[in-house]
């Protein structure tokens, strides 16, 4: 059994400006810049003051103390396939899931795959533009390939792929302050109704036989397998 859907590694939209980072931290350290400043600066780089203030709280926080990331991060010692530890493109992403289907197609599997093109082309160019589109019909082809190759092998009917993003982006923007709306596509057929992004982690854990009762705090949202009803 195989699943596809995207990851956020805690430190994803850190890695593309590390160098800028680690000039911010040594401003820091020497005090030439407070933090408010850098907060200021971040929010102009990233265009998202949410972002800016977890990024100065991770640069400025004792380095023994561990780094957190998002649950299916986390999680990953426990996944079988994982490959949300940093932005690939979708030709590097679509040819690993397609080498493991291959490796562990015959048995039962899990699998997180990150495609970081849409997301690098939305922070880049803005939602509306021609290299948004592009990013995410370059990862379509990848997942069609996928399906393919499941087909091929006798074993789509078997295999559960859900498909999602971490975010939405503003209109015609390059950030995502207001665009809480993400999509969910998925060939699960006990998937029963639309929802928001907090109803997803719940309903693949379900999926995969897993009690979110014995979750302590509960998790948000409610099951996509389950009827629609008022909060």
């Amino acid at each position: 059994m195989l699943y596809f859907f995207f990851s956020y590694h805690p430190n994803f939209i850190i890695e593309p400006k590390k160098s800028l980072i680690a000039e911010f931290w040594k401003q820091l350290e020497k005090k030439s810049v407070s933090r408010n400043q850098v907060l200021e600066k971040l929010k102009k780089v990233f265009g998202d003051d949410k972002v800016g203030r977890a990024i100065v709280s991770a640069i400025t926080k004792p380095s023994s103390q561990p780094r957190k990331g998002e649950p299916f991060y986390n999680a990953k010692s426990s996944i079988d396939v994982f490959y949300g530890d940093k932005a690939r493109p979708a030709s590097e992403v679509g040819k690993l899931a397609l080498d493991s289907i291959d490796k562990y197609g015959k048995g039962r599997f899990f699998a997180f795959f990150h495609f970081g093109d849409p997301d690098t082309a939305g922070h880049k160019y803005g939602e509306n533009s021609q290299e948004y589109s592009n990013a995410i019909i370059e990862v379509d082809k990848w997942l069609g390939r996928i399906v393919e190759k499941l087909k091929a092998l006798g074993i789509y009917n078997e295999t559960r792929i859900y498909v999602t993003s971490d975010h939405g982006f503003d209109e015609g923007k390059t950030t995502h302050s207001m665009a809480s709306d993400v999509f969910f596509a998925t060939n699960d057929a006990e998937i029963k109704r639309r929802g928001d992004q907090r109803d997803i982690v719940p309903t693949i854990l379900v999926r995969m036989e897993v009690d979110v009762s014995r979750f302590n705090p509960p998790l948000p949202g409610r099951l996509l397998t389950e009827p629609e009803r008022s909060w």
